[in-house]
């Protein structure tokens, strides 16, 4: 999870500790006030469609003791903006904070996303320069054959130099005073 969202999780007035009701279409804030459906404002901003605003009384929020604390609109008190995809996203941070999912995500690790991070940023394959379906898969097939040939000839490296042979050395830095001469590099 983001960095943001665990942040404003420990915040206990954060919009997901509100709880809401689907029978009378509402939140009950974490002291208790109730959210009701105010109306639907529509959204271009991250092509969120429509938003559901709730929001309480002011009379209730200014008399809340977590007033100040749990809202910074000092006129109309506390409200929720609730996207069209809320519900999924707090099933999928429910989901994502469990063993399993935890287990699934790290395997992204091993084999795929480094894969396509190497070949998009080191190697600066961002776009195609053929065009046509047959072009470009002709082109994706040569990007990868040259990162497959790259691993095969790490792999029979790693395997086939003796331990004093491999290349264990890193290069020298521009700004070093002295250049290390061949014997150094050697012991």
């Amino acid at each position: 999870m983001s960095e943001r969202y665990q942040r404003d999780k420990s915040n206990p007035y954060f919009k997901d500790n509100f709880v809401y009701d689907p029978a009378t279409d509402s939140y009950t804030c974490p002291n208790g006030q109730r959210l009701n459906f105010q109306g639907i404002r529509r959204s271009k901003l991250h092509g969120q469609g429509s938003i559901r605003v709730y929001d309480s009384s002011r009379a209730a929020c200014r008399n809340c003791p977590a007033f100040g604390v749990c809202t910074r609109d000092k006129r109309r008190g506390r409200a929720l903006w609730i996207g069209s995809s809320n519900l999924w996203l707090r099933k999928h941070r429910q989901w994502m904070s469990t063993d399993e999912a935890r287990n699934l995500y790290a395997r992204r690790k091993e084999l795929s996303d480094p894969t396509f991070g190497i070949i998009k940023d080191q190697w600066g394959a961002r776009r195609f320069l053929l065009r046509g379906l047959v072009n470009v898969r002709a082109e994706f097939s040569l990007i990868t054959t040259a990162f497959n040939l790259k691993t095969l000839c790490q792999v029979w490296e790693k395997a086939h130099r003796a331990p004093h042979m491999r290349l264990n050395w890193l290069p020298m830095k521009i700004s070093d005073p002295s250049p290390a001469t061949a014997a150094e590099l050697a012991s």
